[in-house]
């Protein structure tokens, strides 16, 4: 797989006709959000979705439960911008990117058929057992606020704050290979007009919480 240095062309071919099709996965997952940076858009580790006309970020480590919460937001009326890697221009515009949802395999349990069908998931799994889901993706929208997704062992079981250390904005980027001083700067800009004019929120949420009971307290946010 090979993106060129404008970020314009991407060109990619499994090993073999008989190549396990994972692989395609990779291309919204990293070919993607590489191709975006170099087009000089900053790309955060997020999923996002848009409500009322603006955009939700949701920036977060992995497993703590992106993917699964823009999935319950979907089925409550949400349009989905990205899942995973989420780009936004300097005028803090959400771009969309290809509709995919990934699925770990116990909160696919949780969904009923008819949800399963709202959000595109077919009986096929990819290759790390998690499951594909594709809707059509909403146009882009002006970023209306991000959320800051942790994991908390103890505590309320979902604990949010408007009150957040700008600083932490930095820890969300996707993409740590493209590091020229532009690019950095472009990040740095990024957040501080975030940390400006953008609600942020910190919300813990603890390991017995599922997606639909966060979803519906992340509306209550808004």
């Amino acid at each position: 797989m090979v993106v060129a240095h404008d970020g314009l062309t991407l060109r990619c071919v499994p090993a073999s006709p008989t190549a396990d099709r994972g692989w395609a996965a990779l291309v919204p997952a990293q070919a993607l959000p590489l191709a975006a940076t170099l087009r000089h858009l900053e790309v955060l580790h997020a999923s996002a979705v848009t409500l009322n006309g603006r955009a939700l970020v949701f920036c977060g480590r992995p497993g703590v439960g992106k993917s699964s919460l823009v999935a319950q937001l979907v089925l409550r009326g949400a349009g989905l911008l990205s899942d995973d890697a989420v780009a936004i221009d300097d005028s803090l515009v959400v771009h969309p990117s290809t509709g995919t949802i990934h699925l770990r395999p116990a909160e696919l349990r949780r969904l009923s058929p008819a949800a399963r069908i709202r959000l595109g998931i077919r009986a096929a799994m990819r290759f790390d057992g998690r499951a594909i889901g594709g809707v059509r993706p909403a146009g882009a929208a002006p970023l209306g606020a991000v959320y800051l997704l942790e994991q908390a062992l103890d505590g309320p079981p979902v604990e949010s704050t408007d009150s957040v250390d700008p600083a932490l904005l930095l820890g969300s980027t996707f993409n740590l290979s493209v590091r020229s001083p532009d690019r950095l700067l472009r990040h740095l800009n990024l957040c501080a007009r975030i940390a400006a004019g953008v609600r942020v929120f910190r919300i813990r949420v603890t390991p017995d919480v599922d997606a639909a009971t966060l979803a519906g307290r992340v509306m209550t946010c808004l």
